[in-house]
């Protein structure tokens, strides 16, 4: 309850702005409170538990992603500047989404038999494949291989960018798709799948992202389109041009070749940030 309660503060500081400020304080009070039961009730997971573990842990995720639209929002001239960049680029939040998954992992057998198993669907996701049903964005995608070409095969590059192509293809299946046809029970596949890079991509991707390595900065500023993708949910307004623009911020000109795509997709243009 609590974590519906951090949501819907989110929600409301989303909708009323004079608010804002009140509203994400109460967020937080309600977060910290599910916080403190989640890690209470782990310490005894049982099949009287796992639904609500899961439910809180799934609304921990989007928790984080409104309550960080909010605070690191790039046109906020009071925030500190390198620190809107570490937090945009995931230092807190994608730890504390990937870390969601090792928690979840020893639920997920009781969770896909009880009442939310339906958020544990990604439908066809494990037989998607990119290199026979490419989306649109696999043209824009499949170059950045050149990136790494002159040093030989990059097993942590080559994997990060299949993942993120594979989230493209699995994407682009739903966009000529009536939306009742690939909803199960009401929950929208699209933006998961997009979240999906963020576990399915390699550990060591991470670690060269917050080393800020030119070629994963460019590979996150790709993942910030498929996000863009799913800007029409109040919690992800924002999140990928955002993303688009501190990859940009921190790159510079050398890179422009590379990031012009990305940048007319969150609608950037192709002027500098």
């Amino acid at each position: 309850m609590h974590g519906i309660l951090s949501v819907a503060a989110l929600h409301r500081a989303y909708l009323h702005h004079a608010e804002r400020e009140q509203r994400i304080m109460d967020a937080a009070q309600h977060h910290n409170i599910a916080l403190q039961g989640f890690q209470e009730q782990v310490a005894k997971i049982g099949s009287n538990n796992s639904d609500a573990l899961f439910a809180c842990a799934s609304l921990n995720v989007l928790y984080v992603f409104a309550v960080s639209a909010q605070r690191y929002d790039r046109y906020d001239k009071d925030t500190d500047a390198a620190w809107r960049r570490s937090q945009i680029l995931g230092a807190e939040w994608i730890p504390m989404i990937r870390g969601v998954e090792a928690v979840l992992h020893s639920l997920y057998d009781r969770v896909c038999l009880g009442p939310v198993n339906q958020w544990l669907d990604l439908g066809n996701w494990q037989v998607v494949d990119p290199d026979k049903e490419p989306a649109d964005a696999d043209e824009q995608m499949r170059p950045l291989r050149e990136l790494w070409a002159d040093i030989g095969e990059d097993r942590v590059y080559e994997e990060t960018l299949y993942t993120l192509r594979k989230c493209c293809a699995y994407a682009h299946q739903f966009s000529t798709t009536d939306p009742d046809t690939f909803s199960l029970r009401g929950h929208p596949r699209v933006w998961s799948g997009h979240l999906a890079w963020l576990h399915f991509a390699p550990k060591e991707y991470f670690v060269r992202l917050q080393q800020r390595q030119p070629v994963a900065l460019l590979l996150f500023a790709y993942f910030g389109t498929l996000l863009h993708d799913s800007n029409s949910y109040w919690f992800m307004e924002n999140w990928g041009q955002n993303i688009v623009a501190v990859v940009d911020e921190l790159l510079g000109e050398y890179w422009n070749t590379w990031l012009r795509w990305p940048k007319e997709i969150v609608g950037l243009g192709q002027s500098s940030m």
